[in-house]
């Protein structure tokens, strides 16, 4: 009785609902050159991995955005983001 609607669905039920078939924020394991971050948001986002690369080249040499700072972001993001086999889908 004090179980809520959310606690109580079932495997069936979360199939169901689109839960399962949201896009999640991975870092392939084929397609990859570096850490795969670009490949992983082109693919989140469903452009092409070249051109999240070639943008985030132009980041990384005009201002406002240093070269450091790009870098730096991409590492921490190849920290961040896991990779394809890292999680089990329910």
């Amino acid at each position: 009785m004090g179980r809520n609607k959310i606690s109580a669905m079932t495997q069936g039920d979360i199939k169901e609902s689109g839960v399962a078939n949201m896009k999640k924020l991975r870092r392939p394991k084929d397609g990859r050159k570096l850490m795969g971050v670009c490949a992983g948001i082109g693919r989140f986002f469903g452009i092409d991995a070249v051109f999240v690369r070639v943008l985030w080249i132009l980041v990384c040499l005009f201002p406002p955005v240093s070269s450091f700072v790009a870098i730096v972001a991409y590492v921490l993001l190849g920290y961040i983001i896991p990779e394809e086999t890292d999680y089990i889908d329910v």
